[in-house]
């Protein structure tokens, strides 16, 4: 089921990235220096699987309570339109009743579509990540493999600054800890930012 999702998020990606390369405009924008930005919004909720590396004790899931998340991205160019982006994330993580963050450090790739004038951009993109969770009821010390297919939508209304929206879903398609495995459904999240 998780190597579906992610063959079709890539899939996804592939056509948009094809339609992208010929909506890239010739002049360079204030957008394609690239920059440093903050993103924070809602994940919905999803179901957590927790695999236990004992044979005494049986497999869990566990729902993965909706929460907040955000932190910092920095977009590094490649080439016109094109992007290297670099993001330190937390991510809340309620299960039961305890309450953690996940630290998700992530590499990504943007594109960049401009429309309307140039006054606003969709930058799809994935990315790909190391999570780490501390402890978070009876699971302790998980390292995570993170993913996300995500557009953005950068208003570029300011000369030195622009407002950004992102919807994306993302998943933990691998995560390994003391006593257990950890993996997650796909979940969506919504964002907002500003990108400098």
């Amino acid at each position: 089921m998780t190597k579906r999702i992610l063959s079709f998020l890539v899939g996804l990606y592939i056509v948009v990235l094809a339609g992208s390369v010929s909506a890239v405009p010739s002049l360079d924008h204030r957008l394609d220096r690239g920059g440093v930005g903050l993103k924070l919004g809602l994940f919905h909720s999803t179901t957590m699987h927790i695999k236990s590396k004992r044979t005494d004790i049986g497999d869990r899931e566990f729902i993965w309570k909706a929460g907040f998340n955000g932190g910092p991205f920095f977009d590094i160019r490649l080439g016109r339109g094109n992007f290297v982006s670099v993001a330190v994330e937390l991510h809340d993580v309620q299960l039961m009743d305890d309450r953690e963050k996940l630290l998700d450090l992530n590499l990504g790739y943007k594109a960049t579509i401009y429309v309307r004038n140039h006054r606003l951009a969709y930058r799809p993109g994935i990315s790909a990540g190391f999570g780490y969770i501390s402890k978070v009821g009876f699971i302790e010390k998980v390292n995570l493999v993170t993913a996300r297919a995500f557009v953005e939508m950068v208003f570029l209304s300011h000369p030195k600054y622009s407002y950004l929206v992102e919807f994306s879903v993302g998943m933990l398609p691998d995560g390994s800890g003391i006593l257990y495995d950890v993996t997650s459904n796909p979940y969506v999240m919504l964002r907002g930012g500003i990108l400098l």
